[in-house]
């Protein structure tokens, strides 16, 4: 794809470097209201519970990054804007991150390249972020119960721009694919002081957190039953979700609808009296295509096309669209935004930071291979494998082989690119080689040395 732009969504765990447990919420605050004390910086105040909760830093072109707390306050979450390359990504990101690290430091904090905290456990309530959008998900019993195991995991998202035409063929391989990245760049292995019993915790608990719920639920996570050869099916599969909540209003208000029992009944109401959770008060809000935009985000397969609509889809056009089964005909050149997005790679080394990206990037600029690939096998084969290397990673000794296969596809699309950027992907043939991922070699590290010098040794320097 020519002018293909690749973008990353970095979470890293902080931690007090004197005690290795999770940072504190008073020390996360003073770290945003110490950096926007620069020129360049900006304290992000929650519209809701009017606390800091991040930062927006404006990059000297003037475009401007958002760095927050995800799920969980100690979770850093760095949403750095797309560049052409992947050099360009990895020095704008480590010039971020160095002068969040100088200021952290001010508070005893610093980041580790853990894929989930060594020391604090997720059921920690004090973990839990302040931002009011996770609001709407305590509204929810389900949503209640579970949600908090994500307040100690991190994870790295990549987000590459592709054409339309190939946008669901890069969804399909992507999420059949993603147990083999999983094998490779598995890294949560160690909590709570001792080695969980898998060796990909996030994408373990992904699979716990719906277990035992109507096959509805299911949906929310993993891998899709079977391939998605359209946005038509996408948006089908999305408006069968059990409908959560709309953020509407460029984030300021976030309405809970109890009535709605999927996502697409919200669609087909002219209007619904909701709780606002801002406001702790009833209102009423009409349905717009703007909420279609922020429905389909919910509902966490492996991958997941973005995309915004220009001006010309109306709600009314997209629901004719999509009773008449022509979406795909509908979105064509009237989206002005497109690229998917990875959910199925963990918070990585730091001495190998961009080596996921680059297998990611490298597939998609090779996406015809990589399909024939996905299609030599039958797609509950992928399936399964996803959650055999969530438990044992490069273990599994049957993902060998097809890691071998995806990392000479992903070389050859770096290749053709000319750009060098194949280099990155030497530290996954290393890994390859030794069949060692890094949850692997944090078990070896953990045993040899204890929890702290265990900790010491994954601080992140710049």
């Amino acid at each position: 794809m020519k002018n293909r732009k690749i973008a990353l969504e970095y979470e890293f765990l902080a931690i007090d470097k004197t005690s290795g447990e999770a940072a504190r919420r008073d020390q996360v605050k003073e770290i945003w209201k110490a950096w926007s004390l620069e020129d360049h910086v900006t304290l992000y105040t929650d519209y809701g519970t009017k606390q800091p909760v991040g930062v927006i830093y404006e990059q000297r072109d003037g475009k401007k990054v958002i760095v927050n707390s995800d799920g969980g306050v100690n979770i850093i979450e760095f949403g750095f804007l797309p560049f052409d390359t992947v050099l360009e990504c990895e020095q704008n990101m480590k010039e971020i991150i160095a002068e969040f690290l100088s200021v952290a430091e001010t508070q005893n904090i610093v980041l580790i390249d853990l894929a989930v905290q060594p020391k604090t456990p997720y059921y920690y309530p004090d973990l839990k972020t302040e931002k009011t959008w996770y609001r709407g998900f305590y509204r929810k019993e389900f949503w209640a119960q579970y949600h908090h195991y994500f307040s100690n995991i991190a994870a790295h998202q990549v987000c590459i721009d592709v054409p339309f035409e190939d946008a669901m063929k890069v969804f399909d391989c992507v999420n059949g694919l993603s147990g083999v990245m999983i094998a490779l760049c598995a890294n949560s292995t160690i909590e709570s002081a001792q080695k969980s019993l898998v060796h990909e915790e996030r994408e373990h608990r992904w699979n716990l957190f719906t277990t035992g719920y109507p096959e509805k639920f299911q949906r929310y996570r993993g891998i899709p039953k079977e391939p998605l050869e359209t946005f038509q099916q996408y948006v089908e599969r999305n408006w069968s979700l059990p409908y959560i909540m709309t953020i509407r209003d460029s984030g300021k208000y976030v309405h809970v609808i109890p009535e709605v029992d999927t996502i697409k009944d919200y669609f087909y109401g002219n209007s619904w009296s909701s709780f606002d959770i801002v406001l702790s008060d009833r209102n009423n809000i009409e349905p717009s295509i703007a909420d279609v935009s922020d429905q389909l985000q919910y509902g966490w397969p492996m991958a997941r096309p973005r995309f915004e609509f220009s001006n010309e889809v109306t709600l009314d056009l997209f629901k004719d669209a999509y009773e008449n089964k022509d979406i795909d005909s509908l979105l064509k050149g009237k989206l002005t935004k497109l690229y998917i997005e990875t959910r199925c790679i963990a918070s990585q080394p730091w001495e190998s930071i961009m080596s996921a990206p680059a297998l990611v990037f490298g597939m998609i600029e090779n996406i015809e291979k990589a399909e024939a690939f996905v299609k030599s096998k039958p797609w509950q084969y992928w399936i399964d494998l996803r959650d055999k290397t969530i438990e044992k990673s490069l273990e599994v000794d049957e993902v060998i082989p097809l890691a071998k296969a995806l990392l000479d596809i992903s070389k050859e699309g770096l290749q053709g690119r000319g750009l060098g950027e194949e280099k990155y992907l030497e530290p996954l043939y290393e890994r390859l080689e030794k069949q060692e991922s890094p949850a692997m070699k944090s078990i070896q590290e953990f045993e040899e040395l204890g929890i702290d010098k265990f900790i010491e040794k994954h601080v992140i320097k710049i």
